[in-house]
């Protein structure tokens, strides 16, 4: 039995309406939490069921695809095994075929009419072709032989051209010689880069004749530069007994006191070394680019 039924009239009559309120809000209160249980029960039930739908999905997929997989396999070997079956019937077929041909071959040397011209057409084939070699095997050696003269005499004209150039070059040295502003430059250089490749305390110069007083004139000033340079001078003897001969465009030889060591700074010499150096250039000014080269220095 509630407990308002017990209270006295007066104190039931006042506490109703609190007790009235009290209820509604309880059962609002129990209305709502039995809206959001149903709600969050119902969000639970539907996380279960899509977690275990695509669970049941995947599994189902993997299945479908592992019986895919399984059905190519199959077939695969299937037909594998349906092709090598088939290569080995033809396979026999063709050996039962060639075994009966071969098997007819003695009646063919049986056949007194047939067999000598078939004997005879058989020679004469092996001869042909035994022919057909050697004329190819002569055919290749003439080819190889005229193509390597052809290769020879074009490396030989080359050559010339190219010494022809050199030659000309070589020709053209008496004219920096000949030239009284650019040689006494060029000449005091020769002799620097001569002093400084040797680093010695005394050398022996040899020159042309010609050009024994034009390095008296110029040999202080190439020292003095020297001396800045290597913190020394060097006493440069001109050898007046043995000058350069008469083949010797212009330039300077030195060499040590012992004589063991020795530097040409020649024109010549020096025309030489260019000529080393830039042949590759040389070679591609008058006959083109190689296209078999690869590497350019």
């Amino acid at each position: 039995m509630p407990i308002h039924e017990e209270m006295p009239g007066l104190v039931l009559e006042r506490l109703a309406p609190m007790i009235a309120y009290i209820d509604q809000e309880s059962d609002e209160k129990v209305d709502e939490i039995q809206v959001r249980t149903d709600e969050e029960a119902k969000l639970e039930i539907n996380k279960v069921v899509k977690q275990q739908t695509e669970k049941i999905a995947e599994f189902y997929a993997r299945k479908f695809r592992q019986v895919d997989i399984q059905h190519k396999v199959h077939t695969s070997n299937t037909a594998n095994h349906a092709r090598i079956e088939c290569l080995k019937e033809r396979e026999r077929l063709t050996n039962e075929v060639l075994d009966g041909a071969r098997q007819d071959l003695s009646m063919i040397s049986a056949d007194k009419n047939r067999y000598p011209h078939i004997l005879k057409g058989l020679i004469m084939q092996g001869l042909l072709q035994l022919l057909e070699k050697e004329v190819d095997i002569q055919h290749k050696v003439h080819t190889s032989n005229t193509a390597n003269h052809a290769r020879i005499e074009c490396l030989k004209e080359r050559e010339r051209l190219t010494n022809e150039v050199l030659d000309g070059a070589r020709q053209d040295l008496s004219m920096i010689s000949a030239d009284k502003n650019r040689y006494p430059h060029i000449l005091k250089g020769l002799i620097m880069q001569g002093l400084l490749q040797l680093l010695e305390k005394e050398v022996i110069l040899r020159c042309r004749k010609e050009d024994e007083s034009l390095i008296e004139n110029i040999l202080q000033d190439i020292l003095d530069e020297q001396e800045k340079i290597c913190d020394f001078k060097t006493v440069v003897k001109i050898d007046n007994e043995n000058f350069l001969g008469n083949n010797c465009s212009g330039g300077v030889e030195l060499r040590t006191e012992s004589g063991k060591i020795a530097v040409k700074s020649t024109l010549e010499s020096r025309l030489e070394l260019i000529a080393g150096q830039i042949m590759p250039q040389i070679r591609t000014a008058l006959f083109g680019q190689n296209p078999n080269r690869a590497f350019f220095e």
